[in-house]
C-alpha cells in the first residue's frame, strides 16, 4: 500500500479542482487530536466561519470565510469514497464567468454583477431569498506527503451552528486510491461518509 507520511515541510495544501474525500461526525469519530498528531506530526490551526447555500442536487454552494466564493459538485462515489470538483473558488469582484458558474445551482435566482459585486452585496442579496447557514469552524489540519508532494489532508473540526456543537473529521486526496488507502488507516470505512451537504440536509430534516 502507497500509505501517506506526515508531512515534514508544513507546506500548505494546494486544494486541487478535484479531489476525494469521507467524512465522518461526532460518535463515529475513533481518533483524538493526540492520536492524529502522534501518526501525522502537529496540525495547522483554522479558525472562521463559512456560510452555506442550501445544498441543491450535487452542489454545496458557500461563502469561505464570509468572503470567498466557492462551489463545489459531487461527481460520483466509488466504494464509499466521494470525488468532488471545485468549480468555482474566487476573492471578489468575480469574473462574469465564475458568477455563471456559480448560478448553476441556484438558477432560478437571476444572479446579476451588481447583486454580487462584493461580497456584503450578495449576502445581503441571498438572505432575503435563502435560508442561508453560518457554521463556525476550528479546524487542525494535517498535511500528507503522498509520493513525495503534498496530496491529501487530514482536518479535525469542531464546529458551531445555531448555538450548538458538533466535531467532524475528514479526508480530501489528489486521487482515489490515495483517499482508501488513508480511510482505511484511519478506521473511516466503519461509519458512513457524510458530506457537509448531506450533513446540512440532515440537519434540516
Amino acid at each position: 500500500m502507497d500509505r501517506p507520511v506526515k508531512n515534514t515541510d508544513a507546506t500548505e495544501f494546494k486544494q486541487k479542482p478535484k479531489t476525494y474525500e469521507y467524512r465522518v461526525w461526532d460518535s463515529s469519530i475513533t481518533l483524538s487530536q493526540s492520536e492524529l498528531e502522534s501518526s501525522f506530526g502537529k496540525g495547522r490551526q483554522e479558525n472562521r466561519t463559512d456560510i452555506y447555500l442550501p445544498p441543491t442536487g450535487n452542489y454545496l454552494p458557500k461563502f469561505r470565510g464570509q468572503s470567498r466564493l466557492e462551489l463545489k459538485e459531487k461527481l460520483d462515489i466509488v466504494d464509499g469514497i466521494e470525488s468532488w470538483e471545485r468549480s468555482v473558488s474566487a476573492d471578489f469582484p468575480i469574473s462574469e464567468a465564475e458568477l455563471a458558474r456559480f448560478q448553476k445551482c441556484i438558477p432560478d435566482l437571476g444572479l446579476s454583477p451588481e447583486s454580487f459585486r462584493d461580497a456584503q452585496s450578495a449576502l445581503s442579496f441571498l438572505r432575503e431569498r435563502l435560508n442561508l447557514l453560518p457554521i463556525k469552524k476550528s479546524r487542525t489540519l494535517y498535511e500528507i506527503e503522498i509520493r513525495g508532494e503534498i496530496g491529501a489532508e487530514i482536518e479535525l473540526t469542531a464546529i458551531s451552528v445555531n448555538n450548538k456543537n458538533y466535531q467532524t473529521l475528514a479526508i480530501e486526496c489528489s486521487d482515489h486510491q490515495s483517499a482508501s488507502n488513508l480511510a482505511a488507516e484511519l478506521n473511516l470505512h466503519r461509519s458512513e461518509n457524510m458530506s457537509y451537504a448531506d450533513w446540512i440536509r440532515k440537519q434540516a430534516g
